[in-house]
C-alpha cells in the first residue's frame, strides 16, 4: 500500500488479516501447531457477546456495513412477508 492508503486507513486492516492469517500459517508449522491449537481451545471460553463485538469492528474495519444493512433489510422483510 502507498503511504496516503495507510495514512487514511491506519493499520487495522493489516493488523486484522494477521490475526486471521496467522494461526492458520503456523498450524503448518510443527513447533507452533500446538500453540495454535491450545488457543482454539481457550477461545472455546469466550463470552458470545465478545464474539458480536469482534464481528462488529471487522464489519466497521472493512467496510461491510452498507453489506450487514442489505442482509438485514432483506431477511427481515423477508420474515414479514410470511
Amino acid at each position: 500500500l502507498d503511504r496516503v492508503s495507510l495514512k487514511d486507513r491506519g493499520l487495522k486492516d493489516e493488523f486484522i488479516l494477521l490475526v486471521v492469517f496467522v494461526p492458520l500459517i503456523l498450524s503448518f508449522i510443527p513447533d507452533y501447531a500446538e500453540y495454535v491449537q491450545e488457543g482454539f481451545k481457550a477461545l472455546e471460553f469466550v463470552p458470545e457477546y465478545y464474539w458480536y463485538i469482534v464481528g462488529a469492528v471487522v464489519i466497521d474495519t472493512f467496510g461491510f456495513r452498507s453489506m450487514v444493512r442489505y442482509l438485514l433489510e432483506f431477511f427481515s422483510f423477508k420474515f414479514r412477508s410470511k
